[in-house]
């Protein structure tokens, strides 16, 4: 009688084997998270919910925003920082005039950078180079007042659409707290910070020095 294939015995994988067939899964499985993980460091995100918020034509001025150019403004701070007493000083900075300044002041490491003005918080987005790979870094963050400083809360900033690592989000924060403070000519005791659709207003006193 002839045999039939279902009688044969199969002969069982060694413990070698074994492992060889989980390593290649755990290859396959990293190859695939590494994919996924390089998709979405490079693949680009929407704006952030405060692009959404912008103003209407005329908003600002409604609302009692109305003030000279910022470079006009700044330069009031400055001459009162001359006072021998201190003198109230404000700045009204408009989203328009602030990406004027980004576009001349930015990191050179941070491309095609733009702010934008929500409500009650700060969303920066642009382009940087990271590991090699051309990534939009989208950073999300309140103004606070610390010890008459301009300090940064931060809400989030990403790398595409993950999380950046710890080093780069205490640079960003760094960076914007510094920025802030530059526009207001450094010695000014700064007192409150507001941020509104399409404008921020920093108030504070400058002079007395």
């Amino acid at each position: 009688m002839a045999r039939r294939g279902g009688d044969r015995s199969r002969k069982p994988l060694s413990p070698a084997a074994w492992i060889g067939v989980g390593c290649g899964i755990i290859i396959i499985v990293a190859l695939a998270v590494m994919g996924v993980g390089i998709f979405l460091v490079t693949a680009r995100p929407g704006p952030p919910p405060e692009a959404q918020l912008g103003a209407q034509p005329g908003d600002a001025q409604s609302a009692g925003f109305s003030a000279p150019p910022l470079r006009q403004q700044i330069a009031q701070v400055e001459r009162a920082r001359q006072s021998s007493r201190p003198v109230p000083v404000r700045l009204t900075i408009r989203e328009a005039e602030l990406n004027d300044l980004a576009s001349e002041q930015a990191p050179q490491d941070i491309r095609d950078l733009r702010f934008h003005l929500g409500d009650g918080s700060v969303a920066g987005q642009g382009n940087i180079t990271w590991r090699g790979q051309t990534v939009t870094l989208t950073v999300r963050a309140v103004p606070t007042v610390q010890n008459g400083q301009v300090g940064v809360r931060l809400l989030s900033v990403k790398l595409g659409r993950i999380d950046a690592p710890a080093s780069i989000q205490d640079r960003i924060r760094d960076q914007l707290a510094d920025a802030i403070q530059q526009m207001l000519s450094g010695n000014v005791q700064v007192q409150s910070i507001e941020v509104r659709p399409d404008v921020m207003i920093v108030q504070g006193l400058a002079g007395g020095q």
